[in-house]
């Protein structure tokens, strides 16, 4: 009996600095009577907890700071500069990598495309994203705590298996857990890549929250959605909740690598954009993208700001099939926010427009009004800073892999 009671103990003590731990990295300096009142905890547990934290030099004090009515207070801050997690997104053609702090603030990053030979063979893609991996080991020591990576899906958790990576075939041979899990000196945490994302939101997005349900739709090479409800990845049991890329949206469609007809990521993905853009132009030749020798999605976007007929066209038809699919997250999962990322939010106004047109006549009234749909505001690649976010809250969740020496 004492054994569970001690078990508890430990687990209440883990738990409660944690809270801390997440506060601090979500602020710039905090009185201890501040993390007291966010946490509900006493101001003697905060007090020990803080103590200990400056011993081991996670934290430190940084003078006198102004509270609430006048009251002058020790400030406290997370001392994120001397703990770093790399951070990588696997893509379908390129991935990037990325140093951040462990208060999410990046501090370099690269993307890179996979050249032809490493497409067709993914453990010659896999050998490059481990060189790069190392370089920054070596290259930053002990400052590196932990490896976040975010890669397409479906993921599946337990076997750390890509089940499907479309038009890209060979990805779902490849054990992910046994190629990465054990490489390294420091702890790998892999994660689909819609989810990273949507951890990336919930913590550092413009509609960041504490509470209820956040979806990040996630149309790129793919199309993916990532749930958090409560600051807490909604997976499922075997990791794959949310692959709504393989949703049809015509079950007499077009048949995908998956099995199924008419997926909803034939439809509404860059890549089925630029495909089925290319189909068309044939029959517009006054488009301006006529006289490019190849044709990217922001070719697309750029076109329909200029009034191309054909981009403007396929950019609302695309907002209309991604409207269709949210309209089914939202009946599915009732979040508070949808935000549209990757490829597919650099779209503008008219094809969020579009978007939110749809879903309007496709979900009833008091769903629609309680909504918001709207473009990631991350600068950078959210689903590289997702994968940060996915190794900074391991890390804030156990202190332990915190102190520990690489």
């Amino acid at each position: 009996m004492e054994l569970k009671k001690g078990r508890n103990a430990d687990y209440l003590m883990q738990a409660n600095r944690s809270l801390v731990l997440q506060i601090l990295a979500r602020n710039n300096i905090c009185t201890r009577a501040r993390i007291a009142e966010e946490t509900g905890l006493k101001q003697a547990t905060i007090t020990n907890i803080i103590t200990e934290m400056i011993q081991l030099g996670v934290v430190r004090e940084v003078g006198i700071v102004e509270g609430k009515r006048g009251r002058r207070s020790i400030g406290i801050e997370l001392a994120a500069e001397k703990i770093e997690v790399i951070a990588v997104k696997l893509g379908h053609v390129s991935y990037s990598i990325g140093l951040f702090d462990l208060k999410g603030t990046m501090i370099e990053h690269q993307e890179e495309r996979f050249r032809a030979e490493e497409e067709q063979n993914p453990a010659c893609a896999l050998r490059k994203i481990k060189e790069r991996i190392w370089e920054l080991l070596k290259r930053e020591g002990n400052k590196i705590h932990a490896v976040g990576i975010a890669v397409p899906g479906p993921f599946l958790r337990k076997p750390g298996r890509i089940a499907l990576m479309t038009q890209f075939p060979g990805w779902d041979k490849l054990d992910l857990n046994e190629e990465f899990l054990k490489e390294f000196p420091v702890p790998v945490f892999i994660e689909h890549g819609a989810n990273a994302g949507a951890l990336a939101e919930w913590r550092y997005g413009k509609y960041r929250r504490n509470q209820g349900c956040l979806v990040n739709f996630l149309a790129g090479e793919g199309v993916g959605a990532g749930i958090v409800v409560d600051g807490e990845i909604f997976a499922g049991s075997r990791g794959i909740a949310g692959e709504i890329g393989h949703i049809s949206l015509d079950i007499n469609g077009e048949k995908c690598d998956c099995g199924n007809r008419g997926c909803m990521e034939l439809y509404c993905s860059a890549l089925s954009l630029v495909k089925h853009t290319m189909e068309e132009l044939p029959k517009y030749p006054q488009s301006s993208l006529n006289k490019l020798e190849s044709i990217r999605y922001f070719d697309i976007f750029n076109g329909a700001e200029a009034g191309d007929a054909l981009c403007l066209e396929m950019v609302k038809q695309a907002g209309f099939y991604m409207g269709c699919g949210i309209a089914a997250v939202i009946n599915i999962y009732d979040p508070d926010v949808v935000i549209i990322s990757d490829a597919m939010s650099k779209g503008g106004a008219l094809l969020l427009e579009e978007v939110k047109k749809t879903v309007k006549e496709r979900i009833i009234d008091v769903l629609y009004e309680n909504i918001t749909i709207d473009y990631t505001d991350f600068s950078v690649n959210q689903i590289l800073y997702g994968a940060a976010v996915v190794a900074i809250d391991r890390l804030l969740s156990n202190m332990n892999m915190l102190i520990s020496t690489p």
